[in-house]
């Protein structure tokens, strides 16, 4: 371990504490002491000689927190060798087929096809849908993601996605709603402050999914998600479950990317991801929240 190393660490620890420090839900109305966590962290990622031990080193700060979700561990090296990037969509992969009666829609696929302008394809797997639903048993949403999706290809999956699936419900559903922090202004040092300074915990108003279909009994609806899927979605899928209109199934060994706001850190070959995800369903009883945080470490 070099002192470059060692100092470029020590970085990446601050940048991290700063970043939880204005995005964390918890810091916004819990009584903890974020500094005193940065500190006690400091010798340990200073000593630190591998990965596992600098990560230690996090988590000793993170687990002020306590968020189970919000950690550091060790990366592999090559996301695309991992079991579950090997099994997950493909490119090639047909955007709607039916396997023993069900109707499996790859969402991802079907918004490939819409970036791509391929509007003859669009319109022959939507024609297939329309005909294929008329002797379905049911119908699976693969949401899963590339490893390599870029942005575009999640934000026109999930514009297409609600649509999408307001054609096999016989109602309306409210769906989750995100929850995040806003600053304003700079907060003084030393209580004296020019144009103010405010921070706020701020909910979106839900979103809702139309019902389309006259059918008295809806088809049985599951979601195959990686984390990815369940970040882009979220809203969606807490909403559907919350509802009791759809089973959720979670690929596994994917939960490092299954939330949402990421801090990547300078070393290439080494560094840190924080996510963070909050999203609240709307219950008879009141709101279930769905949140956490999670960071990375490459060795």
């Amino acid at each position: 371990m070099t002192d470059r190393q060692r100092i470029e660490r020590l970085a990446d620890l601050g940048r991290l504490w700063g970043f939880i420090k204005f995005a964390h839900p918890a810091l916004a109305y819990r009584d903890i002491d974020w500094d005193q966590a940065l500190v006690q962290a400091l010798p340990a990622a200073r000593a630190a000689r591998s990965a596992e031990d600098y990560a230690a080193a996090i988590n000793g700060m993170l687990s002020a927190l306590n968020d189970p979700l919000t950690r550091a561990s060790v990366a592999s090296p090559d996301p695309s060798s991992r079991p579950d990037q090997a099994s997950a969509s493909t490119p090639s992969a047909p955007p709607v087929r039916t396997v023993d009666g069900v109707i499996v829609i790859n969402v991802s696929a079907l918004a490939r096809l819409e970036l791509a302008g391929n509007a003859a394809v669009a319109k022959a797997a939507d024609g297939k849908l329309i005909s294929d639903s008329v002797t379905a048993k049911g119908v699976v949403f693969d949401l899963r993601l590339l490893s390599d999706s870029d942005g575009m290809v999640a934000f026109a999956a999930s514009q297409s996605l609600r649509p999408l699936i307001g054609r096999f419900l016989n109602r309306s559903v409210v769906l989750g709603a995100w929850r995040s922090r806003q600053h304003y202004g700079y907060a003084a040092q030393n209580g004296l402050q020019s144009g103010g300074y405010s921070s706020r915990l701020v909910t979106d108003a839900p979103r809702i999914i139309l019902g389309h279909s006259e059918a008295a009994t809806p088809l049985p609806i599951v979601v195959l998600a990686d984390g990815p899927g369940l970040s882009t979605f979220a809203d969606m899928i807490v909403g559907l479950k919350g509802a009791g209109l759809a089973r959720i199934v979670e690929e596994t060994g994917s939960a490092e990317g299954r939330l949402l706001a990421n801090v990547k850190l300078v070393e290439q070959r080494r560094g840190l991801r924080y996510n963070e995800r909050d999203c609240w369903a709307g219950r008879a009883g009141g709101h279930q929240p769905r949140s956490g945080a999670r960071a990375r470490g490459h060795g």
